[in-house]
Order: C-alpha cells, then sequence, then structure tokens
C-alpha cells in the first residue's frame, strides 16, 4: 500500500484473502470445509441416482476454481455463500439418506418385493 497508489479492498484470491482474515489455520479449516464437500460431492455423482449430484459436484468444482481470482469465499450474506452452504446441507442430507438405504438393504429381517410386486411406469 506504500508503493500503489491505489489500495484494494481485497486480496483478489479467496485463499489468500483467508489467510489473511483468519490465518493459517482458519484459511486451512475452510479450504478443508471446500475439499471435504467436493469429495462428498464425486462419491454422490458415483451412485448416478441423483439428480442434484451432477449439480452440487459441478458447482462446488467452479466455485472453487474462481476463488483463485475472485474474493467470494465465505462471503456472508452472498448469493454465492448460500448456494455453497444450500449445497454442504444437500450433501450432508443425501449422505444420510444413503446410509440409510444401505442400513435397510443389509437388514435380512426387512421384506424384499419381488420383479413382479413393482408396478411398471
Amino acid at each position: 500500500w506504500a508503493l500503489n497508489p491505489w489500495t484494494p479492498p481485497d486480496a483478489h484470491n479467496a485463499y489468500i484473502e483467508m489467510t489473511l482474515q483468519l490465518g493459517l489455520v482458519g484459511a486451512g479449516i475452510a479450504t478443508l470445509l471446500l475439499l471435504v464437500a467436493a469429495k462428498r460431492a464425486l462419491d454422490w455423482c458415483k451412485d448416478g441416482q441423483e439428480k442434484w449430484a451432477i449439480y452440487v459436484a459441478t458447482f462446488l468444482a467452479i466455485y472453487i476454481v474462481t476463488n483463485v481470482d475472485e474474493t467470494q469465499l465465505f462471503r456472508g450474506g452472498d448469493f454465492h455463500c448460500f448456494v455453497l452452504s444450500f449445497c454442504y446441507f444437500t450433501l450432508i442430507k443425501a449422505k444420510q439418506r444413503r446410509a440409510a438405504a444401505a442400513a435397510v438393504a443389509a437388514d435380512p429381517a426387512v421384506p424384499r418385493r419381488t420383479a413382479l410386486e413393482h408396478p411398471v411406469r
């Protein structure tokens, strides 16, 4: 700032900005949150049965790359922050549904339907 008369309002890189605001620990936690969400989204895409999986994975991939050039990571009140939280909670709910479905599939006490019992659509 001493050498430049124009004082930039932010770092124009969300990861550098998080490091400046929260230190290495805060930036590490924020980055870890994004990477865990991206891994969960990719795992969810492998199921191939959920329509939201591709949207969530695509949004997270674009969001992670965009934050290299823009400072929109975890900016409260921002639409991207809202969509990020929506995607993260969607991933949590999907993981719970998959775990419940796996538990039902593994339980031998649950009666199984045959192919003839399912109505054809």
